[in-house]
């Protein structure tokens, strides 16, 4: 049987807002680590991307108790400057449900690229990839060439020096 949740009063206001703002700030470092690896996203293994995953989704289902309270609060006779900080922190925890959405939207799609998956290929699975992959960067750099007005006849040699290249 889950546990009733014990609402705090509040008093407890600015341990909850010290706790949010934590939460917040790890969370959306979390996800900037995470961005660096999709480039590469080889350089992470299937039990790191699991455990990422793992966590967030814990952290996601619990985020139910903070809002909650905060709804809590914001029924019950509060100061002016307790007002404002609960409506501070419903802010902080609508970026935080988003930041944790993105974090396991990129979780998902880089545990499709671990290292474990890309030593499981073969070497001409691998070129084919790098080869679709370079395609698409030249297509869309093409792409972005043809909106710059001017630009384009400049760039022509260096798409052909690319297109050598593959």
């Amino acid at each position: 049987m889950p546990e009733t949740p014990q609402w705090q009063p509040i008093e407890r206001l600015a341990l909850l807002a010290s706790h949010i703002d934590g939460m917040l700030e790890s969370t959306t470092e979390q996800y900037e680590t995470l961005q660096l690896a999709k480039p590469k996203p080889f350089v992470l293994d299937n039990d790191t991307v699991g455990r990422v995953i793992d966590v967030f989704t814990t952290q996601q289902g619990d985020l139910w108790l903070f809002d909650e309270q905060l709804r809590r609060w914001e029924r019950g006779k509060l100061t002016t400057a307790q007002r404002q900080e609960v409506e501070r922190l419903a802010s902080q925890m609508l970026q935080l449900h988003e930041v944790i959405t993105a974090i396991l939207r990129l979780a998902d799609e880089l545990k499709e690229r671990t290292i474990e998956k890309v030593l499981a290929k073969s070497d001409v699975e691998l070129g084919l990839e790098t080869n679709a992959s370079e395609e698409m960067r030249i297509l869309e750099a093409e792409a972005v060439m043809r909106n710059q007005k001017g630009d384009f006849q400049q760039a022509g040699p260096l798409n052909a020096s690319i297109v050598r290249r593959i």
